[in-house]
Order: structure tokens, then sequence, then C-alpha cells
């Protein structure tokens, strides 16, 4: 039942069931804003805080983030970037949005956060910019 309810396309089903909508899976749902939104009472804000559509109602209810769900959140970067000491870093590795947040904070990694930083399809930005700094610093040997 919890993957009928999570399924982006299964609104109009659950529109038309409301007294059987399961609200605990329902806040995962990135199409369900609507309904979520006329029964605020409802939420499971820990789910809530991960679905990538419900920026707002977060942005509206900032005290009841769930942090480390939100710092997998590809669209809550804005928010994260200003409670930096509220991010999960370790959920933050997986998020495609997060790589400048990570670069600014590489103190903050251990040995195993990089290992499953390599998980992160973007973390190639952040080889890239090393791989020229690198490129530069041998060029500059060469032409002396």
């Amino acid at each position: 039942m919890a993957h009928f309810i999570t399924n982006p396309n299964a609104i109009y089903l659950l529109e038309q069931n409301i007294d059987k909508i399961y609200w605990y899976y329902l806040s995962f749902n990135p199409n369900a804003n609507h309904l979520l939104e006329q029964n605020i009472d409802k939420i499971c804000w820990n789910h809530l805080s991960r679905n990538p559509n419900a920026i707002h109602l977060l942005e509206q209810n900032i005290d009841k983030i769930y942090w480390p769900l939100l710092s997998l959140n590809p669209n809550a970067i804005h928010l994260l970037e200003q409670n930096i000491d509220k991010i999960d870093w370790k959920y933050l590795l997986r998020n495609i949005n997060a790589i400048h947040l990570l670069e600014q904070n590489i103190d903050k990694l251990t040995y195993w956060d990089w290992i499953e930083l390599s998980e992160n399809q973007n973390i190639f930005e952040i080889h890239k910019k090393k791989l020229k700094i690198d490129i530069e610093i041998q060029k500059q040997k060469i032409d002396k």
C-alpha cells in the first residue's frame, strides 16, 4: 500500500479515497502537496523534509523540518545554506545539488564520507576543478 500512496501518478485515485490515505507515506509523494496543504495536521514532517516539491511547506514550518532528510533534498539547498549547523553531512553527501556546500566544508568530511561521496553523480565537478588546478600547477613548473 505504501508504494501506491507514494506513487506520484496515483494522486487522482488518492483524491477519490481520502479516507484510505496513509498520511505517513503521502508526505513522500511529490505530487501530493495540495492534499498535504489541506491536511497539515496529518503531515509526517520527517518524510516531507525529503519531498522535493514541498519546499514552500517546509519554509513555512522550519521548526518541523527533519534536517537529516532535508539534507538529501535537492531543492532545499537554500534552506541548508541558511542552516549550516543543522546539516547532516552523511546525508548531504548524496544530494546531487550540494556539491558546492561539500566543497566549502570539506573539513567536515571523514575518510568514510569520501567513499560515500563517490556515489554522488556530481562529484566529478570537484574532480574537474581539482584536475584543472593540478594541471595549472604542472604547467607553471614546466614553464620555469
